[in-house]
């Protein structure tokens, strides 16, 4: 016999707070270069990642290996905003926005923190500063997504 629990159903992809998406992210990706982990621990040149994914080793590797494979791009931006879901609303209200004016949102992904963050404190401004696809994807979705933040954005690619 099997019941979702509480705990259980934000792993749901339709569920509001999902985290689906991170553990995919984790299996997917993240998961090889774990198993790794000792092999950089005996040898200071080897990054986990790099050798996990047969890839340049570097510290922007994971920068690299997700412009170049689209798919897993999708899935990282996927996961970064179901992370973020799960603590906007402590930070939204446990912070002293009031004392700011702009926000910049440094790797925020497609803006789903930032557009939460400013759905809740109406005179902050925001700055969305991400690799280019992911500005990309923010751009072309916030005007339906979120149509009253728009004026209140700017966005920032690098």
């Amino acid at each position: 016999y099997y019941v979702n629990t509480a705990m259980g159903d934000a792993l749901r992809q339709d569920h509001p707070f999902t985290i689906k998406f991170y553990f995919d992210w984790q299996m997917e990706v993240m998961a090889p270069a774990f198993f790794q982990l000792f092999n950089s621990l005996t040898n200071d040149e080897i990054l986990p990642f790099a050798l996990a994914h047969n890839h340049t080793n570097s510290a922007s590797a994971v920068w690299e290996y997700l412009q170049n494979h689209p798919v897993h791009s999708v899935h990282h931006r996927k996961a970064m905003n179901s992370v973020d879901a799960l603590g906007v609303g402590a930070l939204a209200n446990d912070f002293d926005w009031d004392q700011c004016s702009t926000l910049i949102d440094v790797g925020g992904s497609t803006g789903s923190f930032l557009a939460n963050i400013l759905r809740s404190h109406a005179r902050l401004r925001g700055v969305l500063f991400d690799v280019a696809s992911s500005v990309d994807e923010a751009e072309a979705s916030w005007a339906h997504k979120y149509p009253e933040l728009v004026g209140r954005v700017s966005f920032a690619r690098g």
